[in-house]
């Protein structure tokens, strides 16, 4: 090969390059974005599940520390439906695999230190997630 045609070769690389770096590294932000979505699902289901699941929905609350009591939530209910107004807070961790390894639930937010709206933050292998749940609605129409 004479050195023009090296030279030719070393240019059609390099813009080849210049156009597939910032392609993979926008596939690549898009990927975690979609990571963090799936993660604060998979923590607002778990969270949701608890708060249902409750033999009183109360006791899906972390106790407030300065009253030593459950405050916060109100049932009500209606002919066509039962609601569970928080606003809830959760906190999860989800590791590599995607699966939620802890939930954590309290009612303020503030008294525990967590974030008051959906986040999702990556330490090492694993995703601290936290959530804001305001209302749970059951439909219980009679479906005949």
């Amino acid at each position: 090969f004479t050195l023009a045609e090296l030279l030719i070769v070393v240019a059609i690389i390099a813009v080849l390059t210049a156009i597939a770096v910032p392609l993979f590294v926008g596939a690549l932000n898009k990927a975690e974005d979609s990571v963090e979505n799936a993660n604060i699902r998979a923590v607002r289901g778990e969270a949701v599940a608890e708060i249902l699941l409750a033999d009183k929905p109360t006791e899906a609350a972390t106790k407030d520390a300065k009253k030593g009591a459950y405050t916060g939530v109100e049932i009500t209910t209606s002919k066509y439906e039962w609601q569970l107004v928080g606003p809830w807070y959760a906190k999860g961790t989800v590791n590599a695999s995607g699966e939620v390894t802890s939930v954590e639930i309290s009612l303020d937010a503030d008294t525990v230190g967590w974030a008051t709206s959906d986040s999702c933050v990556k330490s090492g292998d694993t995703y601290t997630v936290t959530v804001k749940i305001v209302k749970l609605t059951v439909d219980i129409k009679d479906k005949n």
